[in-house]
């Protein structure tokens, strides 16, 4: 996934491409779905599916 500036995962600095941060999905140019780009809509599912499978977390919206 390419999102954000850059993360840490494990004590590890990942960089992140800002230029290839979109917000919605319909903001993603063919190039980018081509090259596995997600944009922070489809991201933030994905991690809302994998808590709730995998920890049995809920997560929920501030708004809700």
């Amino acid at each position: 996934m390419l999102l954000g500036n850059t993360t840490e995962f494990m004590s590890t600095k990942i960089a992140m491409p800002t230029s290839s941060y979109k917000q919605k999905h319909s903001d993603l140019t063919e190039s980018e779905l081509k090259h596995g780009v997600i944009a922070m809509d489809e991201f933030i599912l994905k991690i809302v599916a994998w808590a709730a499978t995998d920890i049995e977390l809920e997560l929920k919206s501030p708004n809700e």
